[in-house]
């Protein structure tokens, strides 16, 4: 089981990069399947929140944007959804003040 977690690490822009390739290709969603390189930093960051149970390290920023772009292409609900980005820094000062 450690093998197959080490090659998932390892090669998930490939995989990521694979299953663009792929979804593009079967279903001609060029445009939103972009949205699948977005998990790459997700991955990475989800594996060290996991490892250290930090949630600074948590991907809230990027999760964040994943929700914006989605709500946006998907819905056409650009204008509400940007105060998204407003709960960043309070996520942030959440935590801290949380933390200590």
């Amino acid at each position: 089981m450690k093998k197959l977690h080490k090659f998932i690490y390892v090669s998930y822009p490939v995989l990521a990069a694979l299953g663009y390739t792929l979804i593009s290709i079967i279903f001609n969603a060029w445009h939103p399947a972009w949205l699948i390189f977005l998990t790459v930093p997700i991955y990475y960051m989800l594996v060290e929140f996991n490892r250290r149970r930090n949630w600074n390290v948590f991907p809230y920023p990027i999760l964040c944007v994943v929700l914006y772009l989605t709500a946006g292409f998907d819905y056409n609900l650009w204008h509400p959804m940007w105060v998204i980005f407003l709960t960043v820094p309070i996520y942030y000062i959440a935590i801290n003040i949380k933390a200590n």
